[in-house]
């Protein structure tokens, strides 16, 4: 293990003897506080110790010391991560030496119901670096290690190298190691059993827990710290392999001198330690056929850079057959030879060598070779895979549980460069040939609701890309076709690139929700989980899907470009029809972690109905509650930005939004205005008329703020504008009212009073408080035949010096939506104008083809020219028409600025 894994562990144990020893035989109250004491300032971590006590009688001629509960949690760097957790250590420290006073000998250690998790950080920073500033792990002039019995029961360890990719586990050790001590050599019978191993690292996982044993004779010197290895035996599942050599420590680093070779050659030994091969009814299987399996390791080992000793290894397998019990099918004439080898020195000096792999399976053959030199730096590769798979029967002859699978692959690929070659254009350094035909798949898992289908796919390898030419794939309900190319494949395999390409997908749906909760098609915006999006993929895909599922929200015909880049996905162009209407997108969502997701959207809806929009947008519920329930149309313009949580929901503080709303046949009831209805004395006040309405509006720092917008509160014109708290659940909104004086006869407003029939009066009312309980507040202001125009100057003029700016976003907002409207007329008459000249042209094609003779043919001919020119005509026309409408819509647009900002400068 890594010295300073030894010297933060050892320097607790240390301690742990020495304060004990120093307490003599009354370890409760004053020492036991002085035992944690001295543990927290010798190391830089929080220790914890739930009880201690010693012993004589049990352990003479030494002291027992045993500690329960013991905890050591990181601080700074690690804080929150645990180092040590055990339920009982005891250290067995020499009587005489405790007595001494000249150094403290501990010469036994056990632990009981213990995990360790070492952790290097991205930083490259280690959990076990503890040892407190001004100590010396090497300096331990008082006590001393002896080792002459060391016990672990029931001992998990995890080392985990987050900046390295690897994570080692080892579950339900126990340790076992007793023997004496001649001179410097502690000479040690040792016995391990592991419940279950695992290591995975560069993305594989090269054990899947293993059950795992090692025993032997060790001798360790304690002057030199080195460890020997005596006729030991490592168990990997039913492999064994003898061990030989050990290794010295040089400062931090160590020599090695390691030989290793397999004591049973049978084939099946060596199934055995695959992840998927060692089944429940391993022990049916027939497995015929021999292998070896040797290796060396020579040299330095550095903790510290990159500096690996000389090793190699060859696993050989000539010549196996392997059968399942009551499967029909046997993998035949298996056989590789796979060699490593490594000089001193750093670890891209890696060479790994399959010279060979093949089997045969039902009459289908299959052979390869791989070649991997430089693999740190620039990895070189040489690859080989030919032959054809019935993987339906392969899924029979080879197992793997919880998965199963079917179809046919049709393999002949050559692959073979650097990477820096493959990455630029230096074709002529590259072999990239060779097609592979997958047909008829079908896989199912375990951990996924529905069979995933790929009817056909072809890719074709060529030195600048691979290019799929057919993909056709079903999953659940969802259904999809592609063709495209991808570049730096070989790069992006090997970790040292990203996927680059472009893809052109279709189909009648795609269910995004299945896909990602393993068909659970309740999930909603609320209970949904973030979708991360890669950061090593540079994707362009144009899409076109019938029905597209995704958030819990179903939209159909979706056209339009996605682009995955740099842990994002743009939206270019994408329209789609939902909620009743039509909608387009552009702009980004970006999630490279399942933490936050952010959203930086442009959206333009036409003829959205606003029930079906609240019931697909619960948010929309938690920002207008008053409008929750309305029925009728809209049509929008919104810019918004804005942040998801890990559960997928909308975080209305963060979001940052303005637009406008048009609405059509639309009609409020809100509770709020039921007061306002009661101070006026008509119940026609309680409900609001938004046909026709455009409201303009902006959204930051949970508060919306609403600009001045025209809309009816029953025969009342009114203009609206304030704010309201959404986060607060409060309202501060200004409503200036021309109400007729005849919808006034009798209202409490009036105090007994009577006005003039057929005028308008100016009524002000303040909407404040809370949601639940709104204040109403009423002026009347002013009687007036021209009321109406008044209102809207004077509620214009309350915006103090911001008139003139929201003057001119109003009208920035309808230039923006005029050409809007502009481009779609233009879109229209285009796609006419294109199917009026097709139709000519098939009607004229028609009577040529008819034509049975010379005559009749120029006859028909001159009538099809006579089509064309005619068909243009009408043609241009829609158009130049289209063009001049689309023109005048801006120009009604830009003038109605002119306008609104003028008569705010007044």
């Amino acid at each position: 293990m890594n010295k300073r894994v030894l010297g933060g562990l050892g320097v607790v144990g240390g301690v742990l003897g020495l304060v004990v020893v120093g307490g003599g035989m009354a370890l409760k109250g004053r020492v036991l506080d002085k035992l944690t004491a001295e543990l927290t300032a010798s190391v830089d971590a929080n220790v914890a110790i739930g009880d201690a006590n010693a012993s004589f009688w049990t352990s003479f001629p030494a002291i027992g010391v045993h500690l329960t509960d013991v905890t050591v949690d990181g601080v700074a760097d690690f804080e929150g991560e645990r180092l040590l957790s055990a339920g009982e250590i005891s250290i067995y420290v020499d009587v005489f030496s405790a007595f001494s006073g000249d150094s403290v000998t501990i010469d036994g250690f056990a632990m009981r119901d213990a995990s360790v998790h070492v952790i290097v950080d991205d930083e490259g920073r280690m959990n076990t670096d503890i040892v407190a500033a001004g100590d010396d792990e090497g300096d331990s002039g008082t006590t001393e290690l002896r080792l002459e019995s060391v016990d672990l029961e029931q001992f998990d360890f995890r080392y985990e190298d987050r900046a390295g990719g690897t994570d080692v586990t080892l579950v339900g050790m126990n340790h076992s190691s007793a023997g004496g001590i001649s001179g410097d050599v502690a000479s040690l019978d040792t016995e391990t059993t592991i419940d279950a191993l695992t290591a995975y690292a560069g993305g594989i996982t090269w054990l899947g827990e293993v059950e795992t044993g090692l025993t032997g004779a060790v001798a360790y010197n304690l002057a030199t710290g080195g460890l020997d290895l005596q006729n030991a035996k490592l168990s990997l599942n039913a492999l064994d392999i003898g061990l030989d050599g050990g290794f010295v420590p040089s400062g931090d680093d160590y020599d090695i001198k390691l030989a290793y070779e397999t004591a049973d050659s049978s084939f099946k030994t060596l199934l055995s330690i695959l992840p998927a091969a060692y089944t429940e009814d391993f022990a049916g299987v027939d497995a015929t056929g021999t292998f070896t399996l040797k290796g060396t390791a020579t040299g330095l080992y550095a903790t510290e850079g990159d500096n690996l000793p000389a090793f190699d290894l060859l696993i050989d397998v000539p010549e196996s057959r392997v059968q399942y019990p009551d499967l029909p099918s046997a993998v035949e004439g298996l056989s590789a030879k796979v060699q490593v080898s490594h000089p001193q020195g750093p670890t891209d000096a890696v060479i790994v060598d399959v010279e060979r792999f093949g089997f045969t399976l039902d009459g289908h053959e299959l052979e390869g070779r791989l070649g991997v030199k430089h693999p740190t730096t620039d990895p070189d590769i040489d690859l080989m895979l030919k032959g054809d798979l019935n993987l339906g029967a392969l899924s029979k002859a080879w197992p793997m549980p919880g998965k199963e699978y079917a179809g046919d692959m049709k393999l002949d690929l050559e692959l073979g460069g650097r990477q820096s070659a493959f990455e630029g254009t230096r074709v002529g350094d590259i072999t990239a040939r060779g097609k592979s035909v997958i047909s008829g798949l079908v896989y199912t898992s375990a951990d996924s609701a529905d069979p995933l289908y790929v009817d056909t796919l072809i890719f074709k390898a060529t030195p600048q890309h691979v290019e799929v030419t057919d993909l056709a794939l079903r999953t659940g309900s969802s259904d999809i076709r592609g063709v495209g190319f991808l570049e730096h494949p070989v790069a992006y395999a090997l970790g040292r690139g990203n996927l680059t390409g472009q893809f052109s997908m279709r189909g009648k749906r795609l269910d995004l929700d299945e896909m990602s909760a393993g068909g659970d098609t309740e999930s909603t915006e609320d209970d949904g989980a973030l979708v991360t999006v890669p950061t090593d993929l540079d994707l362009v895909i144009g899409s076109k899907f019938d029905t597209l599922v995704a958030q819990g929200v179903e939209v159909e015909q979706m056209r339009g470009d996605l682009i995955v880049r740099d842990g994002a996905i743009t939206m270019r162009d994408v329209q789609v029809s939902m909620l009743g209407g039509r909608v387009e997108l552009n702009g980004s969502y970006t999630a490279p972690t399942a933490e936050v997701a952010d959203l930086d959207l442009r959206i333009a809806a036409i003829d959205l109905d606003m029930v079906r929009t609240f019931e697909a947008f619960p948010a929309l519920g938690r920002i207008l509650p008053a409008a929750v329930g309305a029925k009728g149309l809209f049509d929008s313009g919104i810019q918004m930005k804005g942040r998801l949580g890990p559960d997928g929901g909308l975080v209305l503080e963060s979001l940052a939004s303005d637009g406008s709303v048009l609405t059509r046949g639309l009609q409020v009831v809100p509770g709020s205005l039921t007061k306002l209805a009661e101070k006026l004395g008509k119940t026609e006040f309680g409900r609001v008329d938004l046909d026709g309405a455009k409201i303009f509006f902006s959204m930051l720092d949970g508060n919306l703020v609403v600009k001045p917008s025209a809309l009816r509160i029953g025969s009342a014109s009114t203009m609206l504008h304030g704010g309201v708290g959404v986060l607060a659940q409060t309202l501060d909104l200004k409503m200036d009212m021309a109400v007729p004086t005849q919808a006034l006869a009798g209202s409490p407003l009036l105090g007994g009073k009577t006005l003039p029939i057929g005028q308008t009066t100016l009524v002000r009312v303040g909407l404040g408080g809370g949601w639940d309980d709104p204040k109403i507040t009423t002026d009347l202001a002013a009687t007036a035949g021209d009321v109406a125009r008044a209102v809207v100057t004077e509620a214009v003029g309350e915006v103090a010096g911001d008139a003139i700016a929201e003057a001119s976003a109003r009208g920035d907002a309808l230039i923006a939506e005029a050409k809007v409207q502009a481009a779609e007329v233009r879109k229209a008459a285009a796609t006419a104008a294109a199917a009026v000249r097709k139709e000519a042209k098939k009607a004229g094609d028609a009577l040529i083809a008819e034509a049975t003779n010379p005559i009749t043919k120029k006859v028909a001919e001159k009538a099809a020219e006579k089509l064309g020119v005619d068909a243009d005509k009408q043609a241009t026309r829609l158009e130049t028409e289209a063009d001049t409408q689309a023109t005048a819509l801006v120009s009604a647009a830009e003038r109605k600025k002119a306008e609104l900002v003028a008569s705010a400068g007044r």
